[in-house]
C-alpha cells in the first residue's frame, strides 16, 4: 500500500509540474524568430503574415509564416517549431523557404 501511495504522490507531483511549467512557459510565438536567426534571417527581413500554435497535454508546436522583403532572397519563408514537454528546449521541427522568381 505505501508503494502505491508513493507512485501515486510522484505521478501528481510531475502532472503538477509540467502544469505549471505550461502555465508560465511561452506559447512558442516569441520563439519564432529565434529560431529563424538561427537560419540567418535578421530582424526587418521578414514581415509576418500568419502565424499560430498548438498544444495538448505535453507537446506545443508554433508555425508562422512570413514573406522576405531582402532584395537577395525575395520569397516565402515558413518556420514550424515544437517541443515534447514544456520542461524542453523548442527545436525546429520543419523549415521552408520559396524563393520568388524575378
Amino acid at each position: 500500500m505505501n508503494t502505491r501511495r508513493a507512485l501515486l504522490i510522484i505521478g501528481l507531483i510531475f502532472v503538477a509540474l509540467i502544469a505549471a511549467a505550461k502555465v508560465t512557459s511561452s506559447n512558442g510565438l516569441d520563439q519564432l524568430e529565434q529560431h529563424l536567426a538561427k537560419q540567418g534571417w535578421e530582424k526587418g527581413q521578414l514581415t509576418l503574415l500568419n502565424g499560430g500554435y498548438s498544444s495538448n497535454l505535453f507537446s506545443q508546436t508554433a508555425h508562422g509564416r512570413y514573406e522576405s522583403s531582402d532584395p537577395a532572397r525575395l520569397g516565402k519563408v515558413t518556420i514550424k517549431i515544437q517541443r515534447g514537454t514544456p520542461l524542453q528546449a523548442w527545436s525546429v521541427a520543419n523549415y521552408g523557404y520559396l524563393p520568388i522568381s524575378k
